[in-house]
């Protein structure tokens, strides 16, 4: 029963790994709350109190209350001993009990990759998290974006994801009653209503303390069989779920920077000390994940063999683009000499043309081969 699992995850004293401990005891929350405290005690050497604890039900009025705020919030409960929970998940040697989802439950039947960065993101670090996506979105039909919903890295990897029209899931560090931080919570409500969804392994009575951030990032990396660390100085949170994603025997992967931007140092030291592999593209991804990626679609031959309207000053602006490269109209006034007086009614021209299409910040992408 839910009740029983639920129960189980308000004692105090039990976390992830004692949870695990008593269901290879018992085999499921119903049969330890079934067993008398003597039973508790001799099978899971568990102390006399906390044994006391669990054969009187302390926590069983709760946890119907628990059940009721999901109801009410069409909130949806993983346990761990249940076929639907998320499987890469339990392989990990600490993961949740019970975990609770707002959003479709078929995100767990989706490839999924996790994406992670320092909040301090710099154009470098946005650039590279709308190109890693949308060329990701571009070759897997069923991809799911996981991050943090942290500010930075987090929040950009999420955004694109949106952008290009793909499920993206967002693990919190708290309880689904309140998003962290406060500013995200309106796309976090897009994402949800998107197609994808916001998780947590804490309940609507927990109260949050310092280790919240280590199990969120935990779960980062455990839900998936890859991490991105897309930008990371030397030090900073994403590092601990790249230790994470290695702890778990996942492919780590890093986008490397210039030597001497300190805003790159940790992402680059994960290469360099061979704990990391390098990615620079979403082919890459692909390939360290062993991805195999959609077919290319053949389109209408009449529609192959049209080509946009173009004016010669537009097809000498269109030729500063390389194909599916987001550039800033700062960098095609430098590539192509034109002031932004000129670029813009050419820019202009080239979208109504469907040469390129126009992306939040000012950046362009080129849309045709």
């Amino acid at each position: 029963m839910l009740t029983d699992d639920i129960a189980l995850t308000l004692e105090p004293e039990i976390g992830p790994r004692t949870a695990i401990h008593l269901m290879e005891c018992f085999g499921s929350a119903e049969a330890l709350y079934a067993a008398t405290e003597q039973e508790i005690v001799q099978r899971a050497q568990l102390k006399p109190g906390l044994a006391k604890s669990l054969s009187r039900k302390n926590f069983h009025r709760q946890a119907e209350q628990e059940i009721a705020f999901l109801e009410k919030h069409g909130i949806h409960a993983f346990v761990a001993t249940s076929p639907d929970y998320p499987a890469l998940l339990k392989e990990c040697p600490d993961y949740p009990h019970v975990l609770y989802l707002k959003g479709d439950p078929a995100l767990f039947d989706r490839r999924m990759v996790s994406m992670a960065g320092t909040r301090d993101v710099t154009t470098y670090g946005l650039k590279m998290c709308e190109e890693l996506v949308f060329g990701l979105a571009a070759q897997i039909l069923d991809l799911v974006i996981v991050s943090g919903l942290s500010g930075g890295v987090d929040t950009a990897c999420h955004r694109a994801a949106l952008d290009a029209g793909v499920p993206t899931l967002g693990i919190l560090p708290n309880a689904l009653t309140t998003i962290y931080p406060a500013h995200n919570t309106h796309m976090a409500r897009e994402m949800v209503r998107l197609g994808g969804g916001i998780l947590t392994e804490f309940h609507s009575r927990f109260t949050p303390h310092a280790s919240v951030f280590l199990q969120r990032n935990r779960l980062i990396a455990g839900l998936t069989p890859g991490t991105v660390i897309v930008e990371s100085p030397a030090e900073g949170g994403s590092l601990t779920t790249a230790q994470f994603a290695l702890d778990y025997d996942r492919c780590l992967m890093a986008v490397p920077g210039r030597a001497t931007d300190p805003a790159s140092a940790g992402t680059n030291n994960l290469i360099k000390h061979l704990k990391a592999r390098m990615v620079c593209s979403a082919y890459d991804i692909v390939r360290e994940l062993d991805w195999t990626p959609a077919p290319r679609q053949r389109e209408p031959e009449a529609e192959e063999s049209r080509e946009p309207d173009l004016s010669k000053d537009e097809r000498g602006l269109l030729s500063c683009f390389r194909d599916r490269e987001i550039v800033s109209s700062e960098e095609l006034a430098e590539w192509s000499g034109l002031s932004p007086a000129q670029l813009a009614p050419l820019l202009l021209g080239l979208e109504m043309a469907g040469a390129i299409r126009t992306l939040p910040g000012n950046r362009y992408e080129k849309t045709i081969p």
